[in-house]
């Protein structure tokens, strides 16, 4: 009996080990369209898929997603990258953090060959590459996530500051806010 003790516990322990990794990548996909809508969810033009990387330090978490969106009604592609840095805590094998970063949309309209930068609902013209960061909107994050082995999935929703401020200034209601924020899920494989 105490072998089956002690070989349970080094189990154990050598399991939580394996829960919280310091590097994550894998696949990603963003779903943009109306979360309250079941339809949208059905259209998969209303997705972006990529990739996401993660580097976790303690409480503290880095992540990247790089993701590609098409719509072809209007023949234009989009490239958006989400820089967000993160407070995480981990209980077992569940991860649950929130945060804030940046949001970088790139959009290639292939008819014109114009590239633009998307902002609070508006494409701009694109003239010098820096002009995607000072033009990019803040993003607040919430995330979860299950990290067991080699493997994690992580599901986030990202909200806009320009939206949060539209609804504390009253100009929209709590529904219409919730409804412009994205939800991402990514695999994610383990590393070290």
């Amino acid at each position: 009996m105490k072998k089956v003790i002690i070989i349970l516990l080094v189990l154990a322990v050598s399991l939580t080990g394996l829960f919280a990794a310091t590097i994550q990548v894998g696949p990603s996909a963003r779903f943009n369209g109306d979360i309250s809508n079941v339809e949208d969810y059905k259209s998969i033009s209303n997705y972006e898929f990529g990739a996401e990387a993660r580097v976790n330090i303690s409480a503290f978490s880095l992540a990247a997603n790089v993701l590609f969106g098409q719509d072809r009604a209007n023949n234009i592609d989009y490239f958006n990258s989400i820089v967000t840095a993160n407070l995480r805590g981990e209980f077992a094998i569940f991860e649950l953090g929130f945060g804030a970063g940046f949001d970088f949309p790139v959009i290639w309209d292939k008819s014109t060959g114009d590239v633009l930068v998307g902002i609070n609902g508006e494409e701009r013209p694109l003239d010098k590459f820096y002009e995607i960061f000072t033009n990019c909107d803040v993003l607040f994050r919430v995330s979860a996530g299950v990290n067991l082995g080699g493997l994690g999935v992580a599901a986030d929703y990202k909200l806009p500051w320009s939206t949060i401020q539209k609804y504390f200034q009253n100009q929209e209601d709590s529904i219409a806010t919730m409804k412009k924020g994205r939800v991402s899920v990514a695999l994610l494989l383990n590393f070290f």
